[in-house]
């Protein structure tokens, strides 16, 4: 008969204790086993190092261990405990421990769960250091709090993820948690102005490509209306895929209504200048005309030249407005899509009576007949006839003008090219400066030196370029305008 020996119930279970700590001694994370009371009944080596508990003591512990937390978490931690027990599903929250070798704080991710251990109900509890991570995330977030521009981001849905305090501020939040899970229908702005917001996200999202400079408006929980200048950024994964947008703006409500102000100032006192003009000119043409009594020749040609110095200062006030609208908000009037090869022949056209009275070859060379692109045929007529005027003016007789328009990958291009005398190296680095009219004997551009440089306002506001190249005996002038204009890069 073989001998045995019989092993009492609570000596093997706590063998299989010990073999659950010995199991846990190895992680670099605390963990407890907890029964349903609260009891501490059983902790691995982890915990004894960190916070100095004797690794007999476990049993005269409760938990949450309220004795090596931070004042601020213990009513956070022992809620959530509470209901946990009565609800019997698992929790999760961020706390601080007391570490015992420093006697400092660190952050901790505790993790606990209803679990059968050794067949008895208990709660696993496992508490992770995340002090790094936490510090880092907190000083983001400190950074961002303090950035003088708002900023948030965003999910594929268009639900927020995340912002700074400004943002939240200015949606009405107190708090930047409470508009995760939201979206911008959940915020006071206009359906519209939503519609608008969302769309944009899903461009970005979808083309997986930056916008910048997005002028929008918001409406504020007061009701009252800002304007932003946005830029949007798509979020992207590990492996590439956008899984959100970034967005950030800076109110410039200030800016624009500064702009609007100095815009209808312009407009009136532009309205104040050439109306008594035109009506001076209108009455001068009665009496040239003979309307109001003969006039001999001498006094017809003095009205004539009253007249046209009129003319000179009406279209001196209109390109000057025109500059001002350039220079401040990027006004480009009536973009639409329009065949570049059949504008130039009009303009061409319109051009050659003068040129044949100067003795002056003009010509157009097109590589298509059909070449759409989106611009204003206005402002593109004002470029073109800017640059014919100046080598109208400095090509000799019998020389040569020519017009030529080429197509290229993105953009078309056209030159005005000449066999004038050429313009000095020098001068030519301020062709396009405001008010520069060349260095002394010599004039580039018409009347007071704002052709080119609204020449070059105009092409720089379709997203184009302007430059000029010159020897002795040649020169030629060069814009190009993209096929599409794209308002979101404004």
């Amino acid at each position: 008969m073989k001998s045995g020996i019989r092993r009492r119930p609570e000596f093997i279970e706590a063998q299989k204790f010990d073999c659950l700590t010995s199991a846990t001694d190895q992680l670099t994370d605390i963990v407890w086993t907890v029964r349903i009371d609260g009891q501490i009944c059983c902790s691995n080596q982890y915990w004894h190092t960190f916070s100095g508990v004797p690794a007999d003591s476990d049993c005269q512990q409760m938990f949450p261990p309220e004795n090596y937390m931070h004042p601020s978490d213990v009513s956070k931690i022992k809620q959530l405990w509470q209901d946990a027990q009565k609800s019997n599903q698992p929790f999760t929250a961020e706390l601080r421990f007391k570490r015992t070798c420093d006697q400092q704080y660190r952050w901790h991710l505790l993790r606990a769960w209803p679990a059968t251990v050794l067949e008895r109900q208990n709660w696993i509890v496992i508490s992770t250091d995340v002090h790094h991570l936490k510090t880092v995330q907190n000083m983001f977030q400190l950074v961002m709090d303090n950035i003088p521009i708002s900023i948030f981001w965003k999910d594929r849905d268009s639900r927020y993820l995340g912002c700074n305090r400004m943002f939240a501020s200015d949606v009405g939040r107190s708090d930047t948690e409470q508009l995760i899970g939201k979206t911008d229908y959940d915020n006071p702005s206009s359906k519209e102005e939503n519609d608008f917001f969302v769309a944009c996200d899903k461009r970005v999202m979808e083309s997986g490509m930056p916008e910048y400079h997005i002028i929008e408006s918001q409406l504020r929980p007061e009701g009252k209306q800002a304007w932003l200048d946005t830029n949007k950024i798509p979020l992207q994964d590990a492996g590439g895929e956008t899984i959100g947008v970034l967005g950030m703006y800076e109110d410039i409500t200030d800016r624009v209504t500064i702009e609007q102000q100095r815009e209808d100032f312009i407009a009136t006192l532009t309205h104040d200048l050439k109306n008594p003009l035109l009506g001076t000119n209108r009455m001068l043409s009665l009496f040239m005309d003979g309307q109001l009594g003969t006039l001999n020749a001498k006094q017809k040609e003095i009205l004539a030249q009253v007249k046209e110095s009129n003319s000179v200062l009406i279209a001196m006030i209109q390109k000057l407005n025109d500059i001002y609208r350039y220079d401040t908000i990027k006004y480009i009037p009536d973009i639409e899509p329009l065949n570049i090869a059949k504008l130039l022949k009009e303009i061409i056209s319109e051009n050659k009576i003068i040129a044949r009275l100067k003795g002056i070859t003009l010509e157009l060379i097109a590589q298509e007949e059909n070449v759409i692109a989106d611009t204003s045929e206005l402002a593109f007529r004002r470029v073109v006839q800017n640059l014919l005027d100046n080598a109208l003016k400095f090509t000799p007789r019998a020389g040569q003008i020519t017009v030529c328009l080429r197509v290229e990958e993105h953009c078309v291009r056209v030159e005005v090219s000449d066999n004038g005398p050429g313009i000095d190296p020098d001068d030519q680095k301020h062709l396009f400066d405001r008010f520069w009219q060349g260095s002394a004997g010599r004039k580039y551009s018409q009347s007071i030196g704002l052709g080119l440089y609204l020449s070059k306002k105009i092409v720089e506001a379709h997203r184009g370029q302007i430059s000029c190249e010159s020897e002795p005996g040649y020169c030629k002038f060069s814009f190009s305008i993209p096929y599409h204009f794209n308002t979101v890069d404004a």
